[in-house]
């Protein structure tokens, strides 16, 4: 029986390193060639600001075939853990919204899988109105089922 480890099964990707963030940031690409699955993950601190109606932060993936031209994942090619499901009445998708009205987070690690064609993938993580105080925050992406293993 083969024995199989994860370590040498995956390969992760920093996208955003863990900040304090008072502003909208983009993560860097994940290049998904060489694999056929990825999960983003998103890690939101304790906020240091109230969250409201008009205070919140979204996290939306984007994907592109050129690593130039990124536009919004199709809700469809978005794959949720059990328990959660596309955020509806906002940005196509959006696998993360911290607004105290209606489908809201809190902090934690977030994660959603990607089921498209497209090569590249970013993580936009927007702050909507004024963080004053920012919240702590960070974007990874793990890349599996390897064309080749181990995993480069």
């Amino acid at each position: 029986m083969a024995t199989r480890d994860l370590v040498h099964n995956l390969k992760p990707t920093r996208g955003l390193a863990p900040a304090i963030r008072t502003s909208t940031a983009l993560s860097s690409a994940c290049d998904t060639q060489g694999f056929e699955s990825v999960v983003a993950r998103v890690d939101i601190g304790t906020f240091n600001d109230t969250q409201s109606g008009s205070l919140y932060i979204e996290a939306e993936l984007q994907e592109s075939s050129d690593n130039s031209s990124y536009t919004a994942v199709a809700d469809t090619d978005l794959s949720f853990p059990s328990g959660r499901s596309t955020i509806s009445g906002h940005a196509t998708g959006t696998f993360v919204q911290t607004q105290t009205t209606g489908n809201n987070d809190v902090s934690g690690v977030y994660e959603v899988g990607y089921r498209g064609s497209k090569r590249y993938l970013k993580v936009n993580m927007r702050l909507t109105g004024t963080h004053t105080n920012g919240t702590p925050s960070a974007v990874t992406f793990d890349a599996g089922n390897a064309d080749y293993s181990p995993a480069q």
